[in-house]
């Protein structure tokens, strides 16, 4: 199993998602940081981390554990930044990869 650190980050542009897109593995963990913003993940398909939403607060980190049982394929989530009310973007709608 890895673990993959995604940054949800407030500049002066706006919230950005780094990296836009995450692949992974089932089992693996995915550390989600949040700089200069709390920040809401919402995860439309909740059997991804079994959960569908996740609060992180500024400065710290929530790490999720892909489940195990997850199907192999792309999952598209929403980060939500509350300092400026808006949605993060990534490259694209940011998603995570399991292969």
């Amino acid at each position: 199993m890895s673990s993959h650190r995604i940054v949800v980050v407030r500049g002066p542009k706006g919230c950005k998602v780094v990296p836009g897109s995450q692949p992974g593995m089932r089992g693996d963990d995915f550390i989600f940081k949040a700089v200069n913003t709390d920040v809401i993940l919402h995860f439309p398909d909740k059997n991804l981390f079994n959960r569908d939403v996740v609060f992180v607060h500024e400065g710290n980190a929530e790490t999720l554990t892909a489940s195990k049982e997850i199907e192999p394929g792309c999952y598209p989530y929403s980060a939500y930044c509350v300092k400026s009310k808006a949605y993060a973007v990534g490259n694209s709608e940011p998603e995570i990869i399991i292969e």
